[in-house]
């Protein structure tokens, strides 16, 4: 694991597909499908398994390694069962994958993506351009935004418009939205992007424009849903050294959009796992349980997954939701709802959502008590909006325009926003959105 070819960004195209794959090491062979396999087997214990290695034996696998095998396994695996995984799923799965020139973080994965035809390689365009232009087309080809979710860090590609992307980053957070295998590798350009269209609602449908001036700026239809009103601790050790610790901003508030406290509670473990299940399955619904259970100070010690579970929960647990800490609502459930028993693997899987989700991000309210979970860059005084062609709610921040901050605060259309991120809002897209108006915005 610590050999140089695991850092190249094309042994993905050569591993994943390949009809047949070995892997030689001095004089040995092995198959491709003992060095995947075996490392997948041990996947749902990964943390727990490099903290014994490196506490009780003094070995330190790896990484990034760890990162591209488990990669490699997963695409292999789809593309054998005739599906593959999307540019973003593609990406964040092989991010630690080095490539020499940056334009090959797009163009060395475009052969393993669902939605890879959307850009044809041009090595004649600038590094900038390359990003932009690969996320333009693939908005236009899709008729959706969610492209501009993936949360790279740090950012460090110049001149990149907020809604961009940087693909030459060496970390990311996890996505908000259910890993999924996409359309049959078989079927054809044209009926991919015929089968996205049918798939998608017109309501969702992205509605967007590229001012001929000015090709930072992404103009979308946009709904302002409520501003962000407090938000949670971040701060953690990245791959590549410590994080800024952002500290906690209570609300003063002690209002919740949700009802009884049955109903918040549902709403909190939800948003702390972004109502999403454990790899590509449906989120389990004993998972509050599970938390509720595993937080209580005398157990969130003996984390199955390892030590990043406790590590995290120490960021969320002071934080206020309707009066009371998130520590509160966890004491509060085991008092008050039922405690079903569940297995090991059940919670390694409910510890494992947690950390992936609350990986870079803090938890928010808003000022009409909505709870969610964004980027960590947030704060409040940001807008939760609703913007039409994107999946998640996005958090977008007013700049200047023109040098000249605008007077008119209410006024939105007249102000450029930055892109802080998506964010996962619970509720939000039951409440009576349709009744509100959406205007044209620009995103620099």
């Amino acid at each position: 694991m610590d050999r140089r070819w695991w850092t190249r960004a094309w042994v993905l195209q050569e591993s994943v597909l390949g009809r047949r794959l070995e892997f030689a090491c001095g004089k040995k062979c092995a198959q491709g499908e003992d060095i995947l396999g075996g490392f997948g087997a041990t996947e749902t214990f990964r943390d727990k398994l490099y903290s014994i290695l490196s506490d009780n034996h003094n070995i330190d696998l790896d990484v990034h390694s760890g990162n591209v095998i488990d990669s490699m396994r997963r695409m292999r695996e789809a593309r054998l069962k005739g599906t593959v995984y999307s540019m973003q799923t593609c990406h964040i799965r092989s991010i630690s994958a080095l490539a020499t020139d940056p334009r090959d973080y797009v163009y060395a994965k475009l052969g393993l993506a669902s939605d890879g035809h959307f850009v044809q390689p041009d090595y004649t365009k600038e590094v900038q351009e390359t990003y932009r232009d690969f996320v333009m087309g693939h908005i236009e080809a899709t008729h959706s935004l969610d492209i501009i979710y993936f949360d790279a860090r740090p950012r460090q590609t110049p001149m990149l418009p907020s809604w961009v992307p940087d693909w030459n980053a060496s970390y990311g957070a996890n996505h908000l939205i259910q890993e999924t295998t996409t359309v049959s590798i078989s079927a054809g350009v044209s009926q991919l992007r015929r089968k996205l269209l049918e798939d998608t609602p017109q309501d969702s449908v992205a509605n967007f424009d590229i001012q001929s001036n000015n090709s930072s700026r992404l103009i979308v239809s946009c709904c302002f849903f409520d501003p962000v009103d407090s938000v949670g601790a971040a701060g953690e050790v990245g791959w590549e050294g410590v994080e800024a610790v952002r500290p906690m901003a209570q609300s003063g508030s002690s209002h919740a959009a949700y009802g009884d406290e049955s109903a918040t509670f549902d709403a909190l473990w939800r948003t702390l796992v972004a109502n999403k299940g454990f790899g590509v399955r449906e989120v389990a619904l004993i998972t509050g349980s599970i938390l509720a259970a595993i937080t209580e100070s005398n157990e969130i010690s003996q984390a199955r997954s390892g030590h990043r579970f406790k590590n995290y929960y120490e960021n969320v647990k002071n934080f206020k939701v309707a009066s009371k800490t998130v520590d509160e609502w966890m004491s509060w459930a085991r008092k008050y709802l039922p405690s079903p028993p569940f297995t090991v693997t059940e919670q390694i899987e409910a510890e494992t959502s947690f950390v992936e989700v609350c990986y870079f991000r803090r938890l928010l309210t808003t000022s009409r008590g909505y709870i969610g979970i964004a980027p960590c860059e947030m704060e409040p005084g940001d807008q939760v909006c609703i913007v039409k062609g994107s999946t998640l709610s996005l958090i977008l921040r007013r700049v200047a325009r023109g040098g000249a901050e605008n007077s008119d605060h209410n006024d939105y259309s007249s102000s450029d926003w930055s892109l802080v991120g998506a964010a996962y809002v619970h509720g939000i897209m039951d409440s009576e959105v349709e009744r509100r108006d959406f205007v044209a915005v620009g995103i620099v």
